[in-house]
């Protein structure tokens, strides 16, 4: 399913929507059209979703020529490396012929499936504390199996043609008008955002979502950087407009940036207050999702843990907390 609708003049955002039983997302596209058009985040990779991309890709250019207005669609990039952010990008360059560019710290990932997995992989000391090798074989083939299945069921498609590597602060031209690339690292490590500051309008990824709350969790996302990057988006000149890749247009962008930074610092005030209430025992892990959501489904665990890891990464560099072994848990606490 796909819906297209002009969200600023020759702007126009491609909602593709996933209504699978034990999958439901919806992510939003965005072209620029006009003389050398330029796609931006690519959606998801199944046969039919890519299909519909390629044939909304033409009714924007079909509208645009009935307007007596040239449309051109050359390139293509993601905003990040996720997978519901670059899976179409094949096939707009097998179908299309369209140019794909993408940072190099992008195009690590977008290039296989191996390049991709292994992006993911958690090396960080405080997640992963030392194990016997039995349970480390064995928790790395679950995760191996649980990361195939879901590949194959999200339909992740992988870029095998060539890749233009551009620089993360590039200045694009697009239509005539200038758009600046912007590294924007914390949900992803590889975030960019698009910003052109003669109209105010900028193209988010998953930054800032208008109603939700951006997703956080390691390995590749951080909270400090995160932080610090809302704080300089809120300073843009002139910032009228965000399109996030999630949901509905941003019109009120500097309350919204605010509200997303005040959440941010309230959960991680909470986490630390949870911490500090515990005392010298200090909390595993489990016990402190438990103390967040006690009635959580087992299914939802993986989506509502992360914030609180980087939360804890991001305290435990700070200095705030402390970390010891319990049994084969690792156990945090303050240093009050």
């Amino acid at each position: 399913m796909h819906s297209i609708k002009e969200v600023a003049p020759d702007i126009f955002m491609i909602t593709q929507v996933i209504t699978q039983k034990h999958l439901k997302s919806s992510v939003n596209l965005f072209v620029i059209a006009g003389k050398d058009g330029l796609v931006f985040d690519s959606g998801y990779g199944g046969r039919q979703k890519k299909r519909r991309l390629v044939h909304a890709l033409g009714k924007i250019s079909h509208l645009k020529r009935s307007r007596g207005e040239t449309c051109t669609i050359t390139r293509a990039m993601p905003s990040h490396g996720h997978w519901d952010h670059f899976s179409g990008l094949g096939h707009l360059q097998n179908a299309l012929g369209l140019e794909i560019l993408a940072t190099q710290k992008q195009a690590k990932k977008i290039g296989s499936k191996k390049s991709f997995k292994d992006s993911f992989r958690e090396d960080s000391p405080l997640f992963n504390p030392p194990t016997p090798k039995f349970f480390e074989v064995c928790h790395n083939i679950w995760d191996n199996l649980v990361n195939e299945l879901f590949m194959k069921l999200a339909k992740v498609s992988f870029v095998s043609g060539p890749i233009n590597i551009i620089d993360e602060n590039t200045r694009l031209s697009v239509n005539g008008e200038s758009w600046q690339m912007i590294p924007v690292p914390g949900h992803c490590d590889d975030d960019i955002v698009l910003y052109n500051r003669e109209r105010g309008i900028l193209l988010g990824g998953d930054i800032i979502l208008r109603r939700i709350t951006t997703w956080l969790g390691p390995p590749r996302s951080n909270l400090k950087d995160y932080l610090e990057n809302l704080e300089r988006l809120m300073k843009l000149p002139n910032l009228k407009l965000i399109l996030p890749a999630h949901g509905s247009p941003i019109r009120n962008p500097v309350k919204r940036i605010q509200e997303a930074i005040d959440h941010r610092e309230k959960r991680t005030r909470d986490l630390f207050l949870l911490l500090l209430r515990s005392g010298k025992r200090g909390l595993s892990f489990g016990e402190i999702f438990h103390a967040f959501y006690p009635k959580s489904p087992l299914f939802k665990k993986s989506l509502l843990e992360g914030w609180i890891l980087v939360s804890l990464q991001y305290l435990f560099e700070k200095g705030d907390i402390i970390t010891s072994f319990g049994g084969r848990n690792m156990i945090f606490k303050t240093r009050a």
